[in-house]
């Protein structure tokens, strides 16, 4: 069974968007929560998600969601388990899924059960894979330390550790030698970078368009980034792959979303025009 990854949509939860799929149909609607690290575009390149998600669909429809911060969904700084229990909510009601089978995967079990004791009326089945109750108290609590080296392992190591450190038996599904496994961390990474693209370039255009409703007649660089620190604190440019603001407006206008010019007191970038048809 070879299924075609479906349009990623968003719901919207209190002011943030989730990023979720839907695909499928069948007797039942199964709910996937991922674990700690998610991009539901992504995980379809991955053997052993594609595997378990195809195996889903023999059983009904499946809707599969980013949690907030993560993947495609809006980042936060801070959030609750309340609050992701409310994602929940809101990804079903936009799937149109008034009940369905609730299935977390490792940090997405916490959310799983949740859900089910707030919204029993809506939980058909629950299954819990490779969970835990928290992941900050003890038995099975990890540090900010342990963390940091995780998401380390992530971020520098990615193809070795993830393909096959944390999952050994993904080879199985499909990744059966070195070279493959290299072109499909290759591939992902590229993927992930275009993601982080977009990204960056949709926070871009809708805080100009803030400013420019706000009738600011000079919209300085530093004044646009000023302006998405102070709505999101945790931004960093350098997540999306730029060493510097200006870099990631370079970008832009090398994509035709902005036209830009260097203000003749500061040297500084100012955003001249903004290309709405893309150039």
């Amino acid at each position: 069974m070879h299924v075609t990854p479906p349009e990623t949509q968003y719901a919207r939860s209190g002011d943030l968007s989730i990023a979720y799929q839907a695909v499928g149909e069948g007797p039942r609607d199964i709910l996937f929560i991922p674990g700690f690290v998610s991009n539901v575009e992504i995980m379809w390149e991955l053997p052993f998600y594609r595997h378990i998600f195809e195996r889903f669909l023999r059983l009904g429809r499946l809707i599969v969601f980013d949690k907030r911060g993560q993947g495609l969904s809006d980042r936060v700084a801070e959030q609750t388990l309340e609050e992701r229990t409310g994602d929940v909510r809101a990804v079903m009601d936009a799937a149109g899924s008034e009940c369905a089978t609730i299935y977390g995967w490792s940090e997405g079990g916490p959310m799983c059960l949740m859900f089910a004791a707030t919204y029993p009326e809506r939980t058909s089945a629950l299954v819990l894979y490779g969970t835990f109750a928290s992941m900050r108290n003890e038995p099975w609590g990890v540090s900010r330390e342990q963390l940091d080296q995780f998401l380390g392992v992530l971020d520098n190591r990615f193809h070795r550790e993830l393909l096959r450190g944390r999952w050994p038996d993904a080879a199985a599904f499909d990744c059966d030698n070195d070279l493959h496994l290299d072109e499909l961390a290759s591939r992902l990474l590229e993927r992930f970078r275009r993601n982080r693209d977009v990204e960056a370039f949709a926070l871009l255009m809708e805080t100009v368009a803030a400013l420019q409703r706000e009738g600011k007649d000079v919209i300085q660089g530093s004044l646009v980034k000023d302006t998405i620190k102070r709505k999101q604190p945790q931004f960093n440019e350098e997540y999306h792959g730029y060493n510097s603001f200006g870099r990631l407006l370079e970008d832009a206008q090398r994509h035709g979303l902005i036209k830009l010019r260097k203000d003749g007191r500061s040297g500084t970038w100012v955003i001249d025009e903004v290309l709405e048809d893309g150039g």
